[in-house]
């Protein structure tokens, strides 16, 4: 039994009938007006159907849920008619509506944060196109940090902080290529002041755009496109949503460790 079946309302009732169906059914089969264990029963289906149904985002929860599950009910109705159900089918089915209708509560926020990962992997795509050269880059400060895997170097330049490669004298010019949006250093190689120092010594670049480092914005940007794409609401979206989310974690470490 649906819960608009509990409060004898069409599925298009308005939330004035379901109101009014409510006061009437309640006061029907209270426990103080009737000692009947089936009105008591059907009191406590009535105040479970006007919990939900009583809430727009519950509501609507629950009716998609009930429309997704109404396919499924149908093709195998001969079958369950056919075989006897074991005790726990109701929980079973219980359960899995609840599910349902949890994935379905939470999927517009998953698809609009899919949307959101869209936009972000756009603007990696912009920011990787988008390279500011700085022929004469001053070195400001060039610091070497130890831990247990090596040591390595930040560097700070006027406009810019990268880590990686060798330590540079501070007041050495750099020619330096970083992308504009995110500042992630594509090149540097040293000026004609400084050519005696070999350039491979101080090419460095961001881990992120490298051809392995891209494979993680590209399946961030495909599962959101999945996530976002237009289509029924379920699970697909969150799914979608929690692993591009973690990926655009990751991004972002690698944005911030560059």
């Amino acid at each position: 039994m649906t819960h608009y079946q509990a409060l004898e309302l069409p599925e298009h009732a308005t939330a004035a009938d379901i109101r009014r169906a409510y006061r009437r059914l309640v006061l029907l089969t209270h426990p103080d007006r009737t000692p009947d264990p089936a009105a008591h029963a059907r009191y406590l289906a009535i105040n479970a159907a006007y919990e939900v149904l009583s809430n727009s985002n519950r509501r609507q929860a629950y009716d998609n849920a009930l429309h997704y599950q109404a396919p499924l009910s149908a093709t195998s109705s001969q079958t369950q008619r056919a075989q006897p159900r074991p005790g726990n089918n109701y929980s079973a089915r219980t359960k899995s509506a609840s599910d349902t209708a949890n994935y379905l509560q939470y999927a517009p926020l998953g698809k609009a944060v899919c949307k959101a990962l869209l936009i972000f992997s756009l603007l990696l795509t912009i920011d990787r196109l988008w390279i500011t050269n700085f022929p004469h880059e001053r070195v400001i400060k060039s610091t070497q940090f130890s831990s247990k895997k090596g040591s390595y170097c930040v560097k700070e330049t006027e406009n810019a902080t990268f880590r990686g490669g060798p330590c540079f004298r501070v007041g050495e010019l750099l020619a330096l290529r970083r992308t504009a949006l995110f500042g992630q250093v594509i090149s540097l190689s040293p000026t004609t002041e400084n050519k005696e120092t070999p350039i491979e010594d101080y090419w460095d670049i961001s881990f992120l755009y490298t051809t392995g480092g891209a494979l993680f914005p590209v399946i961030m940007f495909v599962t959101a496109l999945v996530g976002a794409w237009p289509g029924p609401a379920g699970r697909r979206q969150v799914d979608c949503a929690m692993t591009a989310g973690l990926l655009a974690v990751l991004v972002f470490w690698l944005l911030a460790t560059s």
